[in-house]
Order: structure tokens, then sequence, then C-alpha cells
């Protein structure tokens, strides 16, 4: 009797044995797995797999549309299927995956996280697409776009807010359309886009210690956010029309100390972040001798120059010239709290600074950010008859050196 019963007994779990699933050492199946996750469009990556809590993890570029994704799966055992199939939506952050051999399934929660935002250059300007701008604005936005990548992008101004520009180390606002020397004393007349909302919202950033870039015909901006008075705004302008005018010269900047006194202007200029590794060349003007940096060749130039004249703030209150050089220069820094960083290259044989070419906007309580304005005419970067000029280099030597002294 004891002879059957554990005869039934070992037949019985024999069948129970005979009834599971084997894995390969002769134990039981484990549940299915994934062993390897990969996102392969529209952007990159590799998930982080946490097995003991079922999770997968990764991360994907800033900005990239995560709604209709490309996924790879690897599983164990390698007949498992996966479920939901591709493409699949992770826009709320997660998705659940579930992989499934004969009976048996295990759910992983799988969670995509959005990269920082890259953005450290901000290209501001009025038309909605980056095609339509003025050619050359579209020139100089396209060299900082190749050259910055993922850190430089265009924001038009009625998509400028706070958000938008929150990573934004500085702001660069290129400026080329003719203004109206019968309104407002000539200055360029903004696209209501600049001058709404998106003002608004620069200026609390610029406050806040954003730096901006103005050159062309922006130079007045810093008027418009507040950071100088409207009269102290730059109002001089050669103008050589709505096209360009045809000049043979060389046309730049001077920017060394100690052409005629030690007074020309501040010490240092001429190791200033601004001029570093640029090309400079020998000018004599009126019997002096000294170095310039040129920035556009002879042949058609825009000739759009926006600067400050400091003659026209003080008039006859301050001496000029040989009678008094660069007073007029020095009650304008005291007064705006700025450095006059460069001149035509011609100013100097006149007895001292008398007009402002570059100018930095230091900070303030207020103001706890930077503005570099580059208003000469010679900052081209569009010829209008086709030609490179030869001193193309400066022109973005002087524009890289203004941004990487703020942008990291």
């Amino acid at each position: 009797m004891k002879k059957l019963l554990l005869f039934s007994l070992a037949l019985a779990i024999g069948f129970g044995w005979a009834g599971c699933k084997k894995d390969d050492d002769g134990g039981p199946a484990s549940a299915p797995k994934i062993t390897l996750f990969k996102i392969d469009a529209p952007f990159a990556a590799v998930g982080t797999i946490n097995e003991t809590a079922k999770t997968i993890t990764f991360d994907y570029p800033f900005g990239a549309d995560a709604s209709a994704v490309t996924v790879s799966v690897t599983t164990d055992p390698a007949t498992a299927t996966v479920t939901p199939a591709n493409p699949v939506n992770f826009s709320s952050g997660t998705a659940t995956f579930t992989v499934t051999d004969g009976s048996q399934s295990s759910t992983y929660t799988v969670t995509a996280t959005e990269g920082p935002n890259p953005l450290r250059l901000a290209l501001v300007g009025d038309p909605a697409n980056f095609n339509d701008l003025d050619p050359e604005i579209k020139k100089a936005y396209q060299w900082a776009i190749d050259k910055y990548k993922e850190k430089a992008k265009y924001i038009p101004f009625s998509e400028v807010t706070a958000e938008s520009i929150e990573t934004a180390e500085m702001v660069w606002f290129h400026y080329t359309v003719f203004p109206r020397p019968d309104i407002d004393n000539g200055a360029p007349i903004f696209p209501a886009s600049a001058t709404g909302n998106a003002k608004t919202v620069i200026t609390n950033w610029y406050k806040a210690g954003g730096n901006l870039l103005l050159t062309g015909l922006a130079g007045s901006y810093v008027a418009q956010v507040g950071r100088v008075a409207p009269e102290f705004g730059p109002t001089n302008f050669d103008i050589g029309g709505d096209e360009f005018i045809q000049n043979p010269d060389n046309w730049g900047i001077s920017f060394l100390p100690n052409v005629f006194n030690a007074d020309d202007y501040p010490a240092g200029n001429d190791a200033y972040y601004l001029f570093k590794n640029l090309t400079t060349s020998s000018v004599t003007f009126e019997m002096v001798t000294y170095n310039a940096i040129f920035l556009s060749d002879g042949g058609a130039k825009k000739n759009r120059a926006h600067i400050w004249d400091f003659n026209r703030f003080y008039g006859t209150d301050l001496p000029g010239g040989c009678d008094g050089p660069n007073q007029k220069k020095a009650k304008f820094e005291s007064d705006t709290n700025s450095k006059v960083r460069a001149s035509f290259e011609w100013d100097p044989a006149a007895c001292g600074v008398e007009l402002g070419a570059i100018v930095e906007f230091n900070p303030t309580t207020d103001y706890k950010g930077t503005s570099i304005v580059i208003g000469l005419g010679a900052y081209e970067w569009d010829m209008k008859d086709g030609r490179t000029s030869q001193w193309k280099g400066n022109v973005e030597g002087i524009t890289a050196n203004a941004i990487d002294n703020f942008v990291e």
C-alpha cells in the first residue's frame, strides 16, 4: 500500500514538472524582457533600462518632435513581441511598452526627457520666416547659425517671449532698413514688431543681465529699451541712398591710443577683446601714420552709418578738435556710462575723437547687461555688387569677438 502511494505521488510530481515550461538549464522560464531600447528617428538615443523597476529612460534634443518616434527593441527571448508598434507618441513624456512571449509578459514604463535649451544667441528680426530677411541681415545671421550651430537661433520679434530667450546670453539685432531723414532726426523707423511686446521682453531681459549686440542701423535700439535717453541715441548719418554708392576706398575704424595724446582712446583698446586677432593696416592721414582695422574695401557700399557725433550733443559748450581733444567724447562717456571703443579710421588725425563708431554701454544698477553698438557704414555682410570683400574676415572677426565675450 505504501509503495502504491509513493508511486502515485512521484507520478503526480512528474506530470507537474512536465506541464511547466522550462528554460535551458531545466528551471522554470523567466518572464520576457527588453535588453536594448533604441530611438532611430527623428533623433538618435539609447534608453537606460532598470530591469528591477521595469523602467526605461532616455533624453532627446530640445525642441525635437517626440510625437512620432521610431523605436528599435531587442528582447530576450528574441521571439518575443513588443507593443506598441511604431511610431510611438512620447509627447506626454511617457509610454508603456509590453513584451510578450507565449503566456508570459512584462510591462515597462518608458520616460522621455527633453534636453536643456542650448540657445545662447538669439538673432531677432521682423519677418516671420528666416528666408524673408533682407539679404544683408540674412547673410549675417546665417554666418552666426553656421558658427554657433544649436546655440544660435533666429526668433522673429513676434515670437519673442520671456521663455524663448530665457537661456540666451546675447540678443543680436542687425538692422539695415533705409531711414527717413525727415522723421525723428533721421533715426531708423523700427517695425512695430520690434517696438511692441518684444521690446518689453528684451528690456526686462537686458535689465536682468542679458547682453545686446546692435549693428548696422540698430544702434538707437539702445534708447528704445531705455538704456540711454532718446537724445543720447545715435542720429548721425552718412547715407548713400536706398541702394549703394560706388567708392574706391577701404573703410574701417581707428582704435589705437596715443595717436596725438594719451587721451585719444582709453588705454588698452589695442588689446581689447573686440579687436583681437583682426588684421590691421597702416594708415597715413594728415601726415599722421597709425594702424587701423578695415571692414570694407573698394566697390559698392550701402553706406548706412548710424553713429554718435559728440558735437551734436555738446555743441560749443565744450571745446573740440585741437583746442580740447576728446573733451566731448569723455563727457558723453561720463553721461552715459559708456566707452567709445572705435571711431572712423581717419578720426585720430583730427586732434582726437569726435565720432563714436563703436560704443560699449556698461552695466548700470538698473541695466545689468552690456550693449555693444557697431554703427559705422563699413560694417557690411552683403556686398551689393556681389564681390567678396577682402576685409570679410575682419567683419566676421569683430562680430565673433563681441559674441564670444558673452556667449559660452
